[in-house]
């Protein structure tokens, strides 16, 4: 029996080993000089939000949406040209089938969304909701093709750090200089929404962290997303920032199991302290910003409230008011709701997805919904990625604090790529770092 070397344990090269059977040629290598960086760039681009905050300034020649679907495009393009030549195109349609639920998920609502034009009374524009999704389902096509791209797959996880660290920098930024925010004193980076942007750090971060085996570099990871989301003052970002730090950290715990090793005991004394000193040198850097001063922040009053339990700050916000306000509209209309876009024409919309569907589909939206979730839910849990289960899981649970998460492109190309990496793994039979079967 050969002797299975270092570089020969899957364990140890959780990314590399992405890469599926075939050794490339010269001239795939020459391409992917090109391809490769520019698929690295329209990702990022997208997962920080960069095409909203330049939308806002004037500054992209098209509307983010057709950008969206014209950047893409292009990767779209090279990988039919060469799978078409390489086996006519069987296992692109291969990979659809296996990758096929985020597609039926925004396929479903689009189909909802254009025949709830229809609904008696319902006034809407050319680009409605239905319109929209039914261009997401076709961005979810092109984000999956770049699996087809092998030599992409070893560095998708340092996609999501790179667009981690840019989005995080956006966020201190904002807390220095206020520059992108639309709420004073609470920063928010590209995304503009404090809440939104919390949302946007612990999205990336779930992608950027190994799974399997927390290293220093993964700790640091936790404490800016820690320092970034707390700066946004977003009450349901900190509640998801907790919840995903507990799944990960149980899960690194069954992994390493720290009982059984002294060494692995000490590391996670001195994660701990690492831990405790971000926190205490976070809090020092933001009492010396002004924008930022305890005793100016009637918003960090409520998030500390909330943290000691108390539920007054949570029952005065306006949002409360809202679901009320919603909750009577969908009374009176349950079944059939009151069409595409009815929400959207509303002085404020209800900041609870599940509400907002039901009120324009009635009862199919917001069940369509819920069922997307869990069947893909049980897609990642038939596997065993715990990173995929915890996404979904946060997403459930940012629906009570958001109605746009279906529109989020950032939230569409993470839970696309969630589903690259499954497939990858699948394909070539090793793990990614997230795996079960990696933890030893």
């Amino acid at each position: 029996m050969p002797v299975r070397g270092p570089n020969m344990n899957p364990a140890n090269r959780p990314y590399a080993s992405l890469v599926l059977n075939g050794s490339p040629t010269w001239g795939t290598h020459l391409v992917n000089m090109f391809v490769i960086p520019y698929a690295f760039i329209t990702c990022a681009f997208f997962l920080t939000s960069t095409d909203f905050y330049m939308s806002n300034r004037n500054m992209l020649p098209l509307a983010p949406i057709y950008l969206a679907m014209a950047l893409p495009a292009l990767v779209i393009f090279y990988v039919l040209c060469k799978d078409i030549v390489r086996d006519r195109g069987k296992e692109l349609i291969r990979l659809f089938t296996f990758c096929k639920e985020p597609i039926i998920f925004y396929y479903s609502f689009a189909v909802i969304g254009l025949l709830y034009c229809l609904h008696p009374g319902v006034s809407v524009e050319l680009l409605n909701n239905g319109v929209y999704h039914a261009l997401y389902a076709f961005l979810c096509l092109f984000f999956l093709a770049f699996a087809r791209i092998r030599s992409l797959l070893p560095i998708v996880r340092f996609i999501f750090i790179a667009a981690f660290l840019i989005y995080f920098a956006t966020v201190m930024i904002d807390v220095m200089q206020g520059s992108f925010t639309k709420n004073e004193g609470r920063a928010a980076g590209f995304a503009v929404n404090p809440n939104t942007g919390a949302f946007t750090l612990i999205m990336l971060l779930l992608l950027s962290l190994n799974w399997s085996r927390m290293k220093l570099f993964d700790v640091s990871l936790c404490c800016a997303a820690g320092l970034g989301v707390f700066v946004t003052y977003s009450r349901g970002g900190l509640i998801l920032f907790v919840l995903s730090m507990t799944i990960y950290l149980a899960r690194i715990i069954y992994c390493q199991k720290p009982w059984t090793k002294p060494t692995n005991a000490l590391r996670f004394l001195v994660i701990s302290l690492i831990v405790f000193l971000g926190l205490s040198i976070g809090q020092s850097v933001l009492n010396g910003v002004s924008a930022f001063n305890q005793d100016d922040s009637t918003r960090l009053q409520d998030v500390l409230s909330l943290v000691r339990g108390d539920n007054d700050a949570v029952m005065q916000d306006s949002r409360v008011d809202l679901v009320v306000e919603y909750w009577r509209l969908i009374s009176e209309s349950p079944i059939l709701g009151y069409g595409t876009g009815f929400s959207d024409s509303r002085p404020a919309g209800p900041h609870n997805i599940y509400l907002q569907q039901w009120v324009d589909y009635g009862v199919i939206g917001v069940a369509v919904y819920t069922l997307g979730l869990l069947r893909m839910f049980r897609f990642f849990m038939q596997r065993q990625d715990y990173r995929g289960m915890t996404f979904l899981l946060i997403t459930a649970i940012e629906g009570f604090f958001n109605d746009d998460m279906l529109l989020f492109r950032p939230f569409l190309i993470a839970l696309v790529f969630l589903f690259v990496m499954a497939y990858a793994e699948s394909q070539s039979g090793a793990g990614s770092g997230y795996s079960k079967k990696e933890c030893a």
